[in-house]
């Protein structure tokens, strides 16, 4: 929209293209201030080997190992990485569904009441 808007301002009067080079400046700080804000996280993750590590794991990036590094300061208080992960909510997902009974028969619709199947 912005480079849309720039082709157009070649049209307006002096002091309309004033303003809008203010608005533009004003949508930009936003991402402007994001990209500083990442740079500094990026640093941070540079300086910790923890963080480093976290980034190794596939799916972790310097973002997210930062924000675990920065929301975990004791690993330890853990007692595994399995009990890690169920702590924010990333625990496997055929953990998850282990509690689903399952029909023993594609027809069976004994195990969704919680029956006994007859054939099993």
């Amino acid at each position: 929209m912005i480079t849309l808007l720039h082709a157009e301002q070649e049209m307006l009067p002096e002091p309309a293209r004033k303003l809008f080079q203010e608005i533009v400046a004003h949508l930009r700080a936003p991402e402007q201030r994001i990209d500083d804000i990442e740079k500094q996280i990026i640093a941070e993750h540079r300086a910790s080997s923890v963080s480093r590590r976290l980034a190794g794991i596939p799916g972790i990036g310097p973002i997210t190992a930062s924000a675990i590094v920065a929301a975990v300061p004791d690993a330890s208080t853990f007692r595994s990485g399995r009990q890690f992960a169920a702590w924010p909510g990333l625990r496997d997902l055929s953990e998850s569904f282990s509690s689903l009974t399952m029909p023993c028969c594609p027809s069976c619709e004994h195990a969704d009441r919680g029956d006994q199947c007859p054939s099993g």
